[in-house]
């Protein structure tokens, strides 16, 4: 009788022969101890041969049949496990074949005898997060994937990229009487899957607060990822001390107007209005000053021993020129491939006084954000002086908003700074807070603005 091997005529007479044989993989009727890889899909074995007794029975099953691992994104791992039993007497000797369109990352083969139930073969797949390369199209692109089974001490790795949908991969194993296989079920998403905690802003500056008064700001909880988000928020009590020590982080201002925003022309906030200075038109971006134009100058006045600015860069923003007390510091490009925000170091060891940052625009549009000053003592904000509302939710595609106030009635008046913890199963963020707190009893100074129309007159300090 002929009995045909993948190409191969084997003629075959009722005797026991002993052949040495070289197959493209998958083959069948190989023991652990006959079987060698020689290339990457051929196998060399020593096979007993019987006419008169083929085994057809792979001797043993699989649970599960099939492993479905939902859906997973960039970044995402998922595990499981199948189990062998045994349907035959004796040991069963197998081995895991490569699947068909994924690369082995190295020569060694998985292979193993099953003499009693309950083996376990663990599996893992996980997705890189590299960015995908789509040559700039916008369409969604493969990323690399890694399939990876283990068992006992052995473990065996396969690799290749695959593009997001739903991916159905058949898992081979042969035996000595014959192969038997399992699935692997999965949807790959162009996305993040497990939660991801997002905050907006990391840092609010209240600016200056009279004692005994509230000052109040909110920010945003977003999940940037796929799956329900689950957070907390308390005030941090990790960084210095509620005895009034210094914080050595410096003091955060930002020179945010969110009465302005969209309006298309920035306006210093009232409570900038004596440190700032913008001279010319610069236009706003979500509240902060932007300069369209080359040229533009700014200017704020601080008292400390040094100071970094806070500013975005991008693929078109161009570069900002830094001096303190008029003497030239340096010029920071702000290129980057996406929009970022970043912050630079501008000077630091300067004498414990007053000085005069000015920042000029060159080549390009830019924005700024704000500065931290160093130097001078800051006091870590009481944990009963903060409040946060609500402090816990859930998130899944909607925005959460978030009250954070500060309450100055057991302040004493100096530069404050606090954290309010945000603590999620998509990992933890910290929102900085800081605020200038005045004694009360001091002579107020307002802007007061007159309108004449004929004979009316209408004064107001809020034009």
């Amino acid at each position: 009788m002929n009995k045909r091997f993948h190409g191969m005529i084997l003629t075959l007479i009722p005797v026991v022969m002993i052949l040495t044989i070289t197959l493209i993989a998958p083959v069948m009727g190989i023991r652990p101890g006959d079987a060698s890889r020689i290339g990457p899909d051929l196998i060399q074995f020593t096979a007993s041969v019987s006419a008169g007794e083929l085994p057809r029975q792979p001797g043993l099953t699989i649970m599960p049949a099939e492993i479905d691992f939902g859906h997973i994104g960039p970044g995402g791992t998922r595990k499981g496990a199948i189990s062998f039993k045994k349907t035959a007497s004796g040991g069963v000797s197998w081995f895991l074949i490569t699947p068909v369109g994924w690369n082995a990352t190295d020569e060694k083969m998985m292979m193993g005898v099953l003499d009693k139930d309950g083996d376990l073969l663990q599996i893992q797949l996980k997705i890189l997060n590299d960015e995908p390369d789509n040559n700039g199209e916008n369409r969604k692109s493969a990323r690399p994937a890694e399939l990876m089974f283990e068992a006992g001490e052995q473990v065996s790795a396969f690799t290749r990229k695959i593009e997001p949908g739903h991916h159905h991969v058949r898992i081979r194993i042969e035996t000595d009487g014959g192969p038997i296989d399992f699935d692997i079920l999965f949807n790959l998403l162009d996305t993040v899957v497990q939660p991801l905690l997002g905050i907006d802003p990391l840092q609010i500056d209240f600016g200056t607060a009279m004692q005994g008064e509230k000052v109040n700001r909110r920010v945003k909880v977003t999940n940037n990822g796929w799956e329900t988000l689950k957070w907390r928020a308390s005030v941090a009590r990790a960084i210095g001390s509620d005895t009034g020590r210094a914080l050595e982080t410096g003091k955060y201002v930002s020179f945010l107007n969110d009465e302005i925003t969209g309006g298309g022309h920035y306006k210093v906030a009232r409570h900038l209005k004596e440190r700032l200075e913008l001279p010319g038109k610069w236009a706003e971006d979500q509240g902060y000053p932007y300069a369209a134009a080359d040229g533009h100058t700014l200017r704020y006045h601080f008292s400390g021993t040094g100071i970094a600015v806070y500013s975005w860069r991008g693929p078109a923003t161009g570069q900002l020129t830094a001096f303190v007390d008029d003497r030239f510091i340096f010029q920071q490009d702000g290129l980057s491939e996406q929009k970022e925000r970043f912050e630079w170091q501008v000077a630091e060891g300067l004498s414990d006084g007053s000085h005069i940052l000015t920042l000029v625009n060159r080549n390009g549009p830019v924005a700024i954000e704000g500065v931290r000053i160093y130097g001078g003592e800051t006091i870590r904000l009481k944990s009963g002086s903060v409040a946060v509302s609500p402090d816990n939710g859930a998130v899944t595609r909607q925005t959460n908003y978030v009250n954070i106030t500060v309450n100055t009635m057991s302040l004493a008046p100096g530069r404050y700074c606090g954290y309010v913890l945000f603590d999620s199963n998509g990992g933890q963020k910290e929102v900085e807070l800081s605020v200038d707190v005045m004694a009360d009893n001091i002579p107020r100074i307002l802007d007061v603005y007159r309108y004449v129309r004929g004979l009316d007159y209408f004064l107001t300090t809020n034009p």
